[in-house]
């Protein structure tokens, strides 16, 4: 595994105000929602890459977030 360059919670809570951001811009202007409902959904495989390094919060996550993580619908 190579060095992460970012402390994993800093990186996640990150990686979740980023994808809060670009939906809310989804539904604050129409004509940007596929855009930003797409760079939205590619934070998803980051999201559970980062998630494989501890055990504990993937566990909390999928708890939570089970089929919008892990399903084959899922981004």
């Amino acid at each position: 595994m190579r060095p992460r360059r970012t402390e994993f919670a800093n990186f996640v809570l990150d990686l979740l105000d980023f994808m809060e951001e670009k939906l809310r811009e989804a539904l604050a202007d129409e004509n940007s929602r596929i855009a930003a409902v797409g760079e939205a959904a590619g934070a998803m495989p980051l999201l559970r890459d980062r998630l494989r390094e501890d055990e504990v919060v993937q566990t909390q996550f999928t708890l939570v977030f089970d089929n919008e993580l892990y399903e084959p619908h899922a981004f």
